[in-house]
């Protein structure tokens, strides 16, 4: 009984070796939540940890198996070799990241189902060898930085019945064979539940359903060149190794997963006697920011709309989603440090993204970006819509329409919440820090 009673003592001391090292008001969406039981997983990591057990593994060979086992194969098809390169940086780059226990499980399980995915992809096309003769029509493919409407843009395009659009529960689970739409919808929405367990009030900083509309940095994971890894899993320097990879290997795979969408549409058009209609596709994902060459290499015709705002409003929004989703997988949440660290892994993405765009035009591609400033979008949604159509030259349906306006209504801004902070006060982000090269032009050359 001593001993036992010994040993509470010790853990409920030492236990607190777990705690985050920063600590906001108990008030604050962003303090990191810690019941006991989170606290127990972490301390158990950390005890293995001191003894030299680095546990779950993120070694890409124990990855790479793992993902093979839940794949069901044998060994990996011919063409997912390319994801090796970002592998091996990303399984470096993670060992840095001070992840806690629970930290290392949330890695190892996106790292581990990007990788399935991948391979699934891959199988299935070296089995359906008509899958990659898919033709993939020019997309429009929405850029811009994290926190400038993106997602909401993506969402009032998604109503237009001539569109084709991915959602969450169908990009993160390729199925294997034996698998149904309705174990995917089931299998997305239970993991977002989960997700959201770790994180309360996560829908306040960025609202995902299963159901919703799902951006292309989960497609990118398959190749393990995303950004998303970076804002989810404390590795920033990830994102600064990415700008400087040629990031083909992403749009080629890219073009092959929604060849195998594509595949399996006209194939259920096809078993219940209706006409497949080969339908655009409106994408999405800040990650397209840092690749518009490779993005118009491999879609030559594609159609870019590039929203914008000003960068000191993206990162009052951007840092807090940051934050909160770090904070579930370290103790290591610093504020001021992974403001330091966004304030300039956004400053080269601009510059990249500004450069990038003036080569292009240079070449003869200006008429296939089209400008949507924040401001405008929120103020009159629909007009900005009207514009796009315009600049494109499509059409937009009394259908169309009438659903963008329900959707308009049913998605009111704050809906869910308001994840925004003051910069300087929270951050210590200060209007001097903001003046960086990048930011100037920035907002010079697009008036936000």
């Amino acid at each position: 009984t001593v001993f036992v009673l010994g040993g509470i003592v010790i853990l409920a001391i030492d236990i607190s070796r777990t705690r985050p090292i920063f600590k906001y008001p108990d008030d604050s969406l962003l303090q990191p939540f810690r019941p006991f039981m989170i606290k127990l997983i972490n301390y158990i990591g950390y005890a293995l940890g001191v003894v030299g057990f680095a546990v779950p593994s993120l070694n890409p060979v124990v990855i790479r198996s793992k993902a093979l086992s839940e794949a069901g194969l044998s060994d990996e098809p011919k063409e997912s070799k390319s994801y090796e390169k970002g592998l091996n940086m990303l399984s470096q780059c993670l060992e840095d990241s001070k992840l806690t226990m629970l930290g290392r499980l949330v890695a190892q399980g996106m790292l581990t189902q990007s990788l399935k995915n991948r391979f699934l992809v891959d199988d299935f096309h070296s089995k359906n060898p008509k899958c990659s003769e898919q033709k993939v029509k020019p997309p429009l493919i929405i850029v811009g930085m994290a926190r400038t409407g993106t997602t909401f843009l993506h969402g009032l395009l998604s109503q237009d019945p001539q569109y084709r659009v991915p959602c969450h529960w169908e990009y993160c689970n390729i199925p294997k064979p034996g698998q149904d739409d309705v174990y995917l919808r089931k299998k997305a929405k239970d993991d977002l539940e989960n997700y959201k367990k770790i994180i309360p009030n996560f829908s306040a900083f960025h609202h995902v359903g299963f159901e919703t509309p799902e951006e292309c940095c989960v497609i990118f994971q398959q190749d393990m060149l995303s950004e998303s890894f970076s804002g989810t899993l404390n590795c920033s320097i990830f994102t600064r190794w990415m700008m400087d990879q040629d990031l083909s290997s992403v749009t080629r795979h890219h073009e092959r997963v929604l060849q195998y969408y594509q595949f399996k549409d006209m194939k259920f058009a096809h078993e219940n006697n209706n006409r497949y209609e080969n339908k655009q596709w409106v994408l999405k994902t800040p990650n397209f920011l840092i690749m518009l060459p490779e993005i118009l290499k491999q879609y030559p015709d594609a159609q870019i709309v590039w929203t914008h705002r000003n960068p000191s409003d993206v990162l009052k929004s951007l840092l807090g989603l940051i934050v909160k989703m770090t904070g579930a997988v370290t103790d290591d949440v610093d504020p001021y440090r992974i403001a330091k660290e966004q304030r300039v892994t956004l400053a080269m993405a601009l510059a990249k993204a500004m450069d990038n765009r003036a080569k292009l035009e240079d070449k003869g591609h200006s008429k296939q970006f089209f400008d949507v400033r924040f401001d405008e979008l929120c103020k009159d949604p629909m007009e900005m819509v009207k514009k796009i159509y315009r600049h494109f030259d499509k059409k937009l349906s009394t259908k169309a329409k009438e659903q963008m306006e329900t959707y308009l209504k049913n998605n009111k801004r704050f809906k869910h919440g308001k994840g925004i902070f003051d910069l300087e006060g929270t951050f210590k982000v200060t209007k001097k820090d903001m003046e960086l090269g990048p930011y100037v032009a920035y907002r010079e050359r697009f008036s936000v």
